[in-house]
């Protein structure tokens, strides 16, 4: 299914936040990356900041800063994530935008967000389809068959 947006934003009283926009400028600074993340099944990797992963999700900040082997390492391995959906969350997380241009793209993003407790982001993801169905009800079944296949 094609969407009449072609970006995905949080809503502007979140994009706007003065710490919201602090966090954005910070998570961008290379001189903070202490941490490099692996995207195993892409063989793909970026350089991070703990600080910053963690308040996107508490599953990073358990993983990144808890009693788990990768808070001691400087680089961690995320086996079976799809690089582009979680770099998208982080955007959407730090009130970036992203591509919205196909069901199975807002799906793989929904999901990897929902993997990484990422709440806001599956909410407003959820909600933008919601939306995108209730104005175009022929496209549940190209949703459908994005989410099967």
């Amino acid at each position: 299914a094609t969407f009449e947006k072609e970006m995905l934003r949080m809503p502007r009283e979140y994009r706007d936040h003065p710490m919201v926009a602090e966090i954005r400028d910070l998570a961008h600074d290379e001189k903070l990356h202490d941490c490099k993340l692996c995207f195993s099944s892409q063989n793909y990797s970026i350089q991070c900041n703990r600080f910053i992963l963690s308040l996107c999700s508490p599953v990073l900040r358990k993983m990144l800063c808890g009693d788990f082997q990768e808070a001691t390492l400087q680089s961690v391995e995320l086996e079976n994530v799809n690089p582009d959906a979680f770099l998208d969350a982080i955007a959407l997380c730090l009130g970036g935008e992203v591509p919205a241009t196909d069901a199975g793209r807002l799906l793989d993003l929904a999901a990897t967000a929902d993997r990484f407790d990422m709440h806001l982001v599956v909410q407003h993801v959820e909600s933008e389809l919601r939306a995108h169905l209730g104005a175009h009800p022929d496209a549940c079944v190209a949703l459908l068959n994005a989410s099967c296949g």
